[in-house]
């Protein structure tokens, strides 16, 4: 068999992809140690919980399904529980995400888009616009997916029941990572009825029944544990609010100035894959099948992070695989020259995000990205609380920042780890904050961490008062300062010292029980 040697023209592309990847692997690994911010720092708080061989969902809760907290669990038996830990995990997925959509964009375009592609996402996916220096759990709902979806083309092709039912599991899998992975399984359930010949309705049962294997098993584990109870409110009866919360219009506006902010920083990667798409839709005669994957899987991911109507910055990973292909489709407008154009501004886009890739510290970047948010105080705040508690000790956070219990090695007072539902216009938010009083009171916590930064609490006219009204009385009546974070642009100062006050309007004060 003769090998095809490529053209001349596609090795500029794939250079260029290379190199795209080669300077963003090493940026990472430069930001390794970047603070953890409040997504981060609960999976890594319910990782160190699955660890010590606590299920999630009793001392510990959120709406999240728990497969992102058990691979933070998984990263931290590796590699240790750190900070850098976290990141050659997002790291290591980030290239593996990249590698399966070589496979996807080769199989379904040729090798130099394959390039295109890979370099494309990581590119993409690694934009502070998106929060891409973070592992937040739209990076593990992605790879999951893209190995569903090359399955599937496989089984297409082969007809092999292990194949079919091994994409089923990986869609189950993506689901676990998030609620928002399910689309995903129904793009591939719409993709196995289209693709089936014979007995559409077996082959349909076989990978549902792959598909909900994972979320079957992790409720048999839950319901041992106890915890199944608390796993569905938070998960299904709550979450279900928090998904219908937003009104129409509001979720409109969020998705306009969520894609200005997800374009804005690598401007010409988006231009191409609109030109690519555009090509796409052009020749959709040539290439059907190419042309309805790629838009399927533009359309499902558009689906996936619409939930809620929220569009934060994060959620636009879930879109950034198919906009890597409609990219790499470019390559294929005018092959004597969209190559190269192709390939510059692939390394174009990195040229853009100099400052953040390779000049800034890790600190520096997450006071940039997340302005007043206390990431960085976060760090000293739980080093202390390690250093000057006992391993029994608890701490209540008056705030939404599990990131601090991670640090500190200790665990929380109560279950809640945001404050948000209790702030949320939804018919459970007076009960938690009862719920969270209660159980705060009963665990007397041996240490308070209060938090006094508007969006760790995201509270609103419409949030009840009674926590509120709460805390003050009982602040006078069981405690006394200890330190104060003070919070100004581009700097948090930590002052341990009883007498200190706040000096800035965002703050973190640590108080102690005066027994």
């Amino acid at each position: 068999m003769v090998r095809q040697r490529l053209p001349l023209r596609s090795w500029f592309p794939i250079s260029a992809s290379c190199l795209a990847i080669l300077f963003i692997t090493i940026a990472r690994i430069r930001l390794l140690e970047v603070p953890l911010e409040r997504d981060e720092g609960e999976y890594a708080y319910m990782g160190q919980l699955i660890r010590d061989g606590i299920a999630p969902y009793g001392i510990a809760a959120n709406m999240k399904l728990p497969g992102v907290s058990a691979v933070y669990a998984l990263l931290f038996s590796i590699f240790g529980e750190t900070t850098g830990a976290i990141h050659i995990g997002l790291l290591t997925v980030n290239l593996a995400t990249g590698a399966v959509l070589f496979l996807l964009a080769k199989r379904l375009l040729n090798v130099e888009a394959g390039f295109v592609a890979a370099a494309a996402w990581v590119v993409l996916s690694s934009g502070s616009n998106v929060l891409g220096f973070w592992a937040h759990a739209t990076h593990f709902v992605v790879l999951p997916s893209l190995l569903a979806l090359l399955l599937l083309l496989k089984w297409n092709e082969s007809r092999q029941w292990l194949t079919l039912t091994g994409a089923g599991v990986f869609f189950g899998v993506a689901f676990l990572m998030k609620q928002h992975g399910i689309l995903f399984a129904l793009f591939g359930a719409a993709s196995v009825v289209a693709w089936s010949r014979g007995n559409k309705v077996r082959n349909l049962a076989a990978f549902g029944a792959a598909v909900a294997a994972p979320f079957a098993v992790t409720c048999a584990i839950l319901w041992k544990a106890g915890v199944f109870e608390n796993f569905w409110f938070w998960t299904v009866e709550y979450a279900s609010q928090y998904a219908t919360g937003t009104p129409l219009a509001d979720g409109l506006q969020n998705f306009k100035e969520g894609i200005r902010n997800a374009t804005i920083m690598n401007r010409a990667i988006w231009f191409i894959a609109l030109a690519g798409s555009a090509q796409l839709a052009w020749g959709w005669r040539r290439t059907t099948s190419t042309s309805w994957f790629i838009f399927g899987l533009l359309l499902v991911s558009t689906a996936a992070m619409s939930p809620g109507g929220y569009f934060r910055e994060h959620y636009f990973i879930l879109l950034l695989p198919a906009i890597a292909l409609c990219a790499a489709a470019a390559t294929t407008i005018r092959p004597r020259w969209s190559p190269w154009v192709v390939g510059i501004a692939l390394l174009f886009s990195i040229f853009e995000q100099r400052r953040v890739l390779f000049s800034m510290q890790p600190t520096e970047v997450a006071t940039t990205v997340y302005g007043e948010n206390p990431f960085v105080a976060a760090i000293e705040v739980g080093r202390y609380l390690k250093e000057h508690s006992w391993g029994s000790a608890r701490i209540l956070i008056l705030g939404s920042e599990p990131e601090i219990l991670f640090y500190s090695r200790r665990r929380g007072a109560t279950p809640y780890l945001y404050m948000y539902p209790m702030m949320e216009d939804q018919p459970f938010a007076q009960r938690m904050q009862t719920e969270f009083i209660k159980t705060a009171e009963q665990a007397a916590p041996d240490f308070v961490v209060v938090v006094n930064v508007g969006s760790s609490w995201l509270r609103d006219e419409k949030s009840p008062q009674t926590i509120f009204d709460w805390w003050p009385h009982y602040e006078r009546a069981h405690y006394q300062p200890i330190g104060v974070a003070n919070i100004l642009p581009g700097l948090q100062i930590v002052e341990w010292d009883g007498s200190a006050r706040p000096t800035t309007p965002a703050h973190v004060q640590i108080l102690t029980r005066r027994d």
